[in-house]
Order: structure tokens, then C-alpha cells, then sequence
């Protein structure tokens, strides 16, 4: 892979985050390789994996009805097919009102300008699974 196909890769998912932010799911969906894997943790009320542009439509409404998310304009890096991106953002659970800021990073495979996989890594999912569950967050040290 040269520099100026690193660089598009890049810009892919740059569109593709941008769009996500902005709730632009048509320019996301654009993006999407038919056969695309997007892969939360297991252990999230929304985790598993989701397959294609169905499977994502799927996986925006299984995380919108417990969660609102606000996102921060994400740093962006890669190249060779593989895109990573940092952001940070507040989850707030419906169902509580409760609210929590995390970091989060997520690899992104691209592949002739389509994004073919997506994994999500929390920094800590187990605050983010305790925060749907209404859970006490003074026994995490982060909120004592």
C-alpha cells in the first residue's frame, strides 16, 4: 500500500466518524462494505457482532434505546488497510439519566474505500455495562 492510499484509508474513516457524530447514517451506510463486521464486547447490554449495513442499522438501535452518546472530534491515524481511532466521548443511560466520560478506541479495517470492519474497545466496559444496569459507580475507583 503507497502513502496516498494510507492517506484515503485515513479519509474514509474520517467521513465515516465525522458522519457518526453528526447522525449523518446515509453517509456512514455509503461507507459500508456489504459483508462489514462491527464488533462490540460481549459483555455490553449492545455487544456482539453485527454484519453489514443491516447489522449496523441494528446495532444504532439496540445502543440508542438504552444510551445517548456525545462525542468528541476523534484523533485519527493509519495506513496498510488498517485505520485507529481515539475518541473520547459521555455515555448517558436513559433509563438513569446517569452519565459517565470514557475513552474509547476502535479499529478500523478499510478495503477499496469501504470500511469492512470495525472493533470498539471501552476502556473500561465494565463501567459502561454497570452504568445501563443503574448500578453504584462509587465501587469503581473512578467515580470515588
Amino acid at each position: 500500500m503507497n502513502a496516498a492510499q494510507a492517506l484515503d484509508d485515513v479519509a474514509v474513516v474520517r467521513t465515516f466518524t465525522d458522519a457518526m457524530r453528526k447522525g449523518d447514517i446515509d453517509t456512514c451506510l455509503a461507507l459500508i462494505d456489504p459483508g462489514l463486521v462491527f464488533a462490540e464486547a460481549d459483555s455490553l447490554p449492545f455487544g456482539g457482532e453485527y454484519t453489514g449495513p443491516d447489522g449496523f442499522l441494528s446495532f444504532l438501535r439496540r445502543f440508542s434505546r438504552g444510551f445517548t452518546a456525545e462525542l468528541t472530534a476523534p484523533e485519527i491515524t493509519g495506513g496498510a488497510g488498517l485505520v485507529v481511532v481515539r475518541v473520547h466521548g459521555t455515555l448517558t443511560a436513559r433509563a438513569t439519566g446517569r452519565s459517565m466520560s470514557m475513552d474509547v478506541l476502535d479499529l478500523y479495517r478499510v478495503s477499496d474505500g469501504k470500511v469492512t470492519r470495525v472493533d470498539v474497545y471501552y476502556k473500561d466496559p465494565n463501567v459502561v455495562a454497570e452504568l445501563a444496569r443503574g448500578g453504584n459507580f462509587l465501587d469503581f475507583p473512578k467515580f470515588r
